[in-house]
């Protein structure tokens, strides 16, 4: 059972720049041997939170780098187990913790510079007796590394969507009422509820579970075939003002009102598959918080589309990681009350496995009027991995529509 539950973590070890960094939100892209673990990172100084999903399960890290502890949550059985800093079980739950004790003796060296999701990272190799055991790129800014990988390649953690600012305390938070277990007790239990889930109706449906980090003025619509069950739910804001709404649409048209989606801090929207929605709009209306979202039915999700606004010297990243039928990229210029200048400016980074589009966007800097708008649709051939933006001056308006498959 204990490796069972290892195997659903797929982290590697990763070494940290320094325990203390500054305070940042995050999208989690994990990779090992083929397979792919989505979730959210919350940093504040000393302190940060994994919040990943996989298979339909839910796990929630808590941890503290100075007093090197570390907290493993299953929120659906409502119980924990705590690690402490020379439990080997530590690599397997936490890279960002058990980097400061996995490797005794190892020597970093700073091999060259780099950018990641719009950052400028110093590329570390962390070896021990002169063999290189990883990999990571640590950002300049922010003190944390942003990219991390093995020399073989077999294991890899990056983040994108990277959001400076403040993570309120509560986040950090033990929930009330979680009962302590060990690693080994945690991981049966997990594995049991999970068992005892009930299998899909038909083997035709399908179901999609994603994560969301908000933050005001965010909006994202998620395309589905008709007859599905959504469900989306914030068990508790990041901010205490956290407002949002989840408001199912057919055909463009809202299915009910808004104000009857809207919801502030915890809590949820459903939308029966008798509907007839085929999309569901996520707006964040204030603060800042994550929403979970279920998508049940034979095509539960057939593309998404987002939409938000950045300011002067702010950069935002997205990692492309489903095949695409069409990516269409459509960046505004938008100049706001008290901004300098006559043109807004700012720079798109596309990475692509396809050459000739890496090569032609792989920087391209934008001098957008008011209104002004650029736009590129990308193919399946061009095998888009990454968007990264990132604004100098005035502000910029980001619209990302992909098709995940032709709709009937």
């Amino acid at each position: 059972m204990t490796r069972r539950l290892a195997l659903l973590l797929l982290l590697a070890p990763v070494a940290l720049a320094r325990p203390a960094a500054a305070d940042f939100t995050a999208r989690l892209h994990m990779v090992e041997g083929g397979q792919t673990v989505e979730g959210e990172i919350y940093v504040s100084g000393p302190r940060h939170r994994l919040d990943l999903s996989q298979a339909g399960r839910d796990l929630v890290v808590l941890a503290d780098r100075e007093a090197g502890t570390t907290l493993l949550l299953a929120p659906a059985v409502r119980a924990y187990c705590a690690l402490q800093s020379d439990d080997p079980l530590l690599l397997m739950v936490d890279p960002f913790q058990s980097a400061l004790h996995a490797y005794p003796g190892a020597v970093s060296k700073v091999i060259e510079t780099d950018e990641v999701s719009g950052q400028t990272c110093n590329v570390v190799q962390v070896s021990v007796e002169d063999k290189v055991v990883l990999t990571r790129w640590d950002s300049q800014e922010l003190g944390f590394p942003l990219r991390v990988e093995l020399p073989d390649g077999s294991r890899s953690v990056t983040l994108t969507q990277i959001e400076p600012g403040p993570v309120p305390p509560q986040a950090f938070a033990m929930p009330k009422g979680f009962r302590q277990l060990s690693f080994d007790e945690l991981g049966e239990l997990l594995w049991d509820a999970s068992a005892e889930q009930p299998a899909p109706a038909s083997p035709a449906v399908q179901r999609r579970t994603l994560g969301q980090y908000m933050t005001p003025g965010y909006e994202l619509i998620l395309r589905c075939g008709a007859g599905t069950e959504i469900g989306v739910t914030c068990r508790e804001g990041a901010d205490p003002g956290f407002q949002w709404s989840a408001v199912p649409q057919r055909e463009g048209a809202a299915l009910r009102p808004a104000a009857a989606c809207q919801r502030q801090g915890a809590g949820e929207v459903t939308v029966e598959p008798g509907a007839g929605a085929d999309a569901i709009a996520l707006t964040d209306l204030q603060g800042e918080g994550s929403l979970n979202v279920e998508l049940i039915g034979e095509q539960p999700l057939l593309g998404r589309i987002e939409t938000y606004t950045l300011g002067a010297r702010s950069s935002k990243g997205r990692s492309i990681n489903e095949p695409y039928a069409s990516l269409t990229v459509t960046v505004t210029g938008d100049r706001e009350e008290g901004d300098a200048g006559g043109t807004t400016q700012g720079d798109i980074q596309i990475s692509a496995d396809d050459e000739t589009t890496a090569q032609e966007y792989g920087r391209v800097h934008l001098e957008l009027a008011d209104g002004e708008t650029w736009t590129r649709t990308f193919t399946p051939e061009q095998k888009v991995t990454s968007l990264d933006f990132t604004v100098q001056v005035g502000h910029l308006r980001v619209r990302v529509e992909q098709v995940n498959r032709a709709v009937d």
